[in-house]
């Protein structure tokens, strides 16, 4: 089974890891081509960062889920529930995290003027540069898109 690398010093959960497309169709044990078939036709949701198209690990386990067994109706977190709690990531961790370069990162945090392109950051000291995980997180789901057809039609996952 496909373990992403560990950069982070603490473990995400798995509705924040992000796959790029080669991971996943590894994950899925099927050919990339097939994987861009499934996003190219909606069927799997996914994370657009700028030219970047992701797969969130927990979409693509549901996507598999609802291949093989009946879909499971799950309840959904309460508001304010945050299993990240006040975790501070650095700048590579979080390029990492989300598979782009860290000037695309440092691009995203300086970008005040357009709130959803907008990642903010803590200044820690006089040059090192943190991220909330909750941010991130929330910058993660701004970015999300869900599938439009399949069994998980209007979902994000």
């Amino acid at each position: 089974m496909y373990a992403p690398p560990r950069f982070t010093t603490f473990d995400l959960p798995e509705h924040l890891v992000l796959l790029a497309r080669h991971e996943a169709s590894e994950r899925a044990d099927c050919h990339p081509r097939t994987l861009d078939s499934l996003i190219n036709e909606g069927r799997l949701p996914v994370v657009r960062l700028g030219s970047r198209v992701l797969v969130r690990m927990s979409s693509l386990d549901a996507y598999l889920d609802a291949r093989r067994t009946p879909p499971v109706v799950r309840a959904a977190p309460a508001p304010g529930d945050n299993a990240l709690g006040p975790f501070l990531a650095d700048r590579r961790e979080t390029a990492h995290w989300l598979r782009v370069s860290t000037s695309a990162l440092d691009r995203w945090s300086r970008a005040i003027d357009n709130p959803d392109q907008h990642l903010p950051s803590i200044t820690v000291g006089r040059r090192h540069v943190r991220y909330r995980a909750s941010d991130v997180a929330e910058f993660i789901d701004r970015h999300s898109h869900p599938a439009t057809h399949g069994p998980l039609a209007g979902r994000i996952a």
